[in-house]
């Protein structure tokens, strides 16, 4: 029987555990090689791995007598320092690969893209292709593609084109799931690749539905707003007719009173001062003619008024020998004396007249408090408006910093009634 050598087992052990580093070392230089593809940095392991063959080869043919003998520390050592080596190197290639860039790092950052993107070669063959582009394309055609004529086949076949959103860098097209995607195609301007194209195709589906909501609510917004600008036309048109209809209701009411009192006043039915009265009737078809202007000058009445309500005429320029011109005119200035003592409790109006050729303009203003709020044009500046325009003048009011009002005439277009 056999005495047990327990440093045969111990041999066998460290035999085992060599064979196990050197698979370790010829690991290492495919991980090294495949990091960066540099076969020279995989050369070290590729060498260590070799010599731990053989020394396993050689020794394999006996069991050496540990006790004294040299082979125990060579095997420790060897064991030792190719760990060391294994670790090191593994930790020295994985920080290589963190700084260098690759194939495989370029592959490994496109597949984190969330949009499809490929690069095709100069005779349309794939070259590089992410893995969102792969799933996009084989849930269209149950397979991978290979070419660029593939792809716009696939696509364009499979896909429903927005025409109406066609641009000319890209393309938008509704996928059978009813998703939107933008597809792009787009030639390498890098001379080293010349003819080489990148094709990318990214989910719009959120933008494009927000985008047709938006541009619904437009068309409904717009066709609110021209349905608030008719109302607007409309209502203008009716407030001006309304305040007409008030103005001719006073005239009416004017000269039918004054017409009946001079009736009565032929008859004998009353006594009143004739003249007087002739000068109310008068006064209320001056709303309708121009008899109350015998010139270029301000009507005597218009002075006469201003002076009962206690207000100061300044001129600047001559009137119009345009006697319509003229007449309008002094209607303007008469209807800016009640409103610079009932709106503006002013005790001034300054009138400029001036021409420029054959265009006659006419500002008025007053010394009166400044209106507070935009000019609500009542019926006595409606009716005025009305007249001016219907002479074919123009007419402004505005209300920055004083009361304004401004008439501009065009002598060669209106009359000389």
């Amino acid at each position: 029987m056999t005495d047990y050598n327990p440093y045969g087992d111990l041999f066998l052990l460290l035999c085992g555990a060599l064979f196990v580093a050197a698979i370790g070392e010829l690991a290492l230089g495919l991980y090294l090689y495949t990091c960066t593809e540099d076969f020279k940095k995989s050369l070290p392991p590729i060498a260590f791995f070799s010599a731990l063959i053989l020394l396993i080869s050689s020794v394999m043919g006996g069991k050496p007598d540990f006790i004294g003998n040299i082979w125990w520390f060579v095997f420790v050592a060897l064991l030792i320092l190719s760990l060391t080596h294994i670790v090191s190197s593994f930790i020295k290639g994985y920080k290589i690969s963190k700084m260098t860039i690759s194939s495989d790092s370029v592959r490994q950052a496109m597949n984190g893209f969330n949009f499809g993107i490929c690069f095709t070669d100069d005779n349309g063959r794939l070259v590089l292709i992410n893995q969102e582009m792969n799933k996009l394309m084989f849930s269209l055609s149950g397979k991978y593609p290979q070419s660029l004529n593939e792809i716009i086949r696939v696509i364009e076949g499979k896909t429903e084109k927005i025409e109406f959103q066609e641009q000319d860098d890209y393309s938008l097209y509704r996928f059978p799931d009813g998703s939107v995607w933008k597809v792009t195609l787009t030639d390498i301007s890098e001379k080293e690749l010349e003819g080489f194209k990148q094709i990318t195709a990214q989910d719009m589906t959120d933008l494009y539905t927000v985008n047709q909501n938006l541009h619904r609510e437009n068309g409904e917004i717009r066709a609110a707003i021209a349905k608030m600008d008719d109302l607007i036309t409309r209502m203008s048109e009716l407030a001006r007719q309304q305040e007409a209809l008030n103005l001719k209701m006073r005239v009416h009411d004017e000269i039918g009173a004054s017409l009946i009192t001079l009736s009565r006043l032929a008859n004998g039915e009353i006594k009143a001062d004739a003249k007087e009265q002739i000068s109310a009737l008068k006064e209320a078809l001056s709303y309708f003619g121009t008899s109350n202007v015998t010139g270029n000058v301000i009507d005597e009445k218009i002075g006469a008024f201003a002076s009962k309500l206690g207000v100061k005429l300044i001129f600047e320029g001559e009137f119009s020998k345009n006697k319509r011109i003229a007449n309008l005119v002094n209607v303007a200035i008469k209807e800016c004396i009640t409103n610079c003592v009932r709106h503006a409790k002013g005790n001034e109006v300054r009138i400029v007249l001036s021409r420029n050729n054959y265009v006659y303009m006419a500002t008025i203003t007053n010394n009166g408090e400044a209106p507070k709020s935009d000019i609500h044009e009542g019926t006595g500046l409606s009716a005025l408006r009305e007249k001016i325009e219907g002479a074919g003048g123009e007419m402004a009011v505005s209300a920055a910093k004083v009361f304004t009002l401004r008439l501009v005439f065009d002598e060669r277009k209106v009359g000389n009634d």
